[in-house]
Parts: C-alpha cells; structure tokens; sequence
C-alpha cells in the first residue's frame, strides 16, 4: 500500500483496492471489481464488459488483493 499512495496522484481517477478473500468462484472477479470503483450493477451486458467501458474513460490504479485465493 506504500507504494500505491506514492503513485496515487498520477492516476486521476484515484485507486481502488479491491480484497477478494470474500470471492469465492472466478465468476464474482468482475463484480467485485465493479463494486470497488463505484459501478451499478450493469443491465443487458455483463460485468466484464460494463468494467472495460467505464475503464476505458478514466485513469485509475487498481490494486487486486488475495487474487491467489480465487
């Protein structure tokens, strides 16, 4: 996390830590994700694709805790 808040301010969009010890099937990654920086639930297509368009418009710094467990 040390390094995250050095870089912090190169990343207008801010970071979001996302712990996924609680995500037990690969399935709930994406949602997780979208829960972290801030997205609704998306309608009519999927977690995956409703997280590349939003990440496509902003600058942000993700940081994935415990993946190893998923």
């Amino acid at each position: 996390m040390p390094l995250a808040r050095q870089e912090a301010a190169r990343f207008p969009g801010g970071v979001a830590f996302v712990d996924l010890t609680t995500v037990g099937d690969v399935t709930d990654v994406y949602p997780a994700i979208c829960r972290a920086v801030g997205l609704r639930e998306p309608t009519g297509i999927s977690s995956e694709d409703h997280l590349h368009a939003a990440l496509r418009q902003i600058r942000l710094l993700l940081l994935l805790d415990n993946f190893e467990q998923v």
